[in-house]
């Protein structure tokens, strides 16, 4: 185990190095691989990118006296990318999960997916924490802690569908009691009743 984690980093800078990556609009810094311990995700944008991530895999698996598992290996076809092309025998699907965000072919496709199962798991928790007996204080800790975290986490990548704003909205509303919050729903409208504590 020792040496897959000190393997790892020398193969996490040469893939980033030697990839092409993807590039944010306006941006010149590049992404080529996404890594969690030892889930390691890599954005690869040409044909070229495969033989050099064979390579070195190769070379990695060589170090760490270990090889691939390519059955709990996926790949995923984005934009235009040819999926006639094989890539180390993994198999394409129609999404993947990276750092724990279920991922498809397009950002379209992807970002009402994700919401609809984060807003049910936001649903099931405030339905929890509705019935349970807690102060104002220990709702509002619950509500940043658990169900807010991964809600920012996604925002950052996948900007939610506007349908949501309502569903989540009420179901912050009823951890509170349906108090009277009231939120803006567009950047051009102005809340006219404020509380004490803000969510």
């Amino acid at each position: 185990m020792i040496l897959v984690v000190l393997c790892l980093n020398t193969l996490l800078y040469h893939l980033e190095e030697s990839l092409q990556g993807l590039r944010a609009h306006g941006t010149q810094r590049k992404t080529t691989v996404i890594a969690y311990a030892d889930d390691v995700s890599i954005l690869m944008t040409s044909q070229e990118d495969v033989t050099t991530v064979r390579d070195a895999i190769a070379c990695y698996e060589k170090a760490i006296g270990a090889t691939l598992i390519m059955q709990k290996s996926s790949a995923l076809a984005v934009g235009t990318w040819d999926t006639a092309c094989e890539i180390m025998g993994i198999p394409y699907n129609r999404e993947i999960k990276i750092l724990g965000v279920k991922i498809r072919k397009t950002v379209k496709q992807s970002a009402p997916a994700i919401w609809t199962i984060l807003a049910s798991v936001v649903r099931t928790r405030a339905r929890g924490a509705y019935s349970r007996d807690l102060n104002v204080t220990q709702r509002i800790t619950l509500v940043l802690v658990y169900m807010l975290a991964k809600l920012w986490y996604t925002a950052q990548m996948l900007q939610p569908p506007v349908s949501t704003f309502g569903k989540l909205y009420r179901q912050f509303c009823g951890i509170f009691g349906r108090a009277p919050f009231y939120a803006c729903y567009s950047q051009h409208c102005r809340c006219e009743k404020r509380t004490a504590v803000g969510v």
